[in-house]
């Protein structure tokens, strides 16, 4: 093979391979057609005020479950402060109350923890989803640690109290959801505090 002489300009292929200098410039991409999509893209509930959740939980049905629960929670951590709004008849969290009904079903053992702590929270007195939630709690019992045993005795075992202060009859969950608990609580014994 024959290398013409003047191949690479003052270097040639015989000297070796030539170093090319790259002038880096941060500037914004003005001229871009095509703007791909950022890869966290989700809604953080967090930093809202309550009006600005419920305008996003009102496209309740857009969002996928982690955004509805984490939605959810931070409308229940906000309800403390308008404890004279029944959520139960809210127009928007009426219908997010629907949905994760409905979707609690195919969600992770996570959320169906982080659910109680909803209908605790918005004061949910539906016994249908309140039995739903402890039955699918005892579907995913295996994926469930020792904090999470604790919650589940504590969160279906308290009173739910209305605006005067009144217990609120409900049937939360079954004497055999208690009995499978309290089955399983000396293992997780070693794992919890004194709290």
């Amino acid at each position: 093979m024959k290398i013409p002489e003047g191949l690479g300009g003052k270097s040639t292929l015989m000297n070796g391979p030539k170093r090319i200098a790259f002038n880096k410039t941060l500037a914004p991409m003005y001229g871009l057609k095509f703007v791909p999509p950022p890869i966290h893209d989700y809604l953080n509930f967090k930093n809202m005020s309550s009006n600005e959740i419920l305008v996003n939980l009102n496209n309740h049905e857009h969002l996928p479950d982690s955004e509805l629960v984490g939605g959810m929670i931070e409308l229940t951590s906000r309800a403390r402060t308008a404890p004279d709004v029944d959520w139960n008849e809210h127009h928007i969290s009426a219908k997010c109350i629907a949905d994760l009904k409905h979707r609690q079903s195919r969600m992770k053992a996570k959320h169906v923890a982080q659910i109680q702590l909803i209908l605790v929270g918005l004061k949910v007195n539906d016994p249908e989803f309140w039995q739903q939630n402890a039955n699918y709690t005892l579907r995913l019992l295996h994926k469930y640690k020792a904090r999470d045993m604790a919650q589940f005795m504590d969160v279906f075992d308290r009173e739910l109290l209305d605006d005067e202060g009144e217990p609120v009859f409900l049937n939360k969950a079954t004497p055999v959801f208690f009995e499978r608990i309290a089955g399983l609580l000396p293992m997780f014994i070693k794992d919890m505090n004194n709290a």
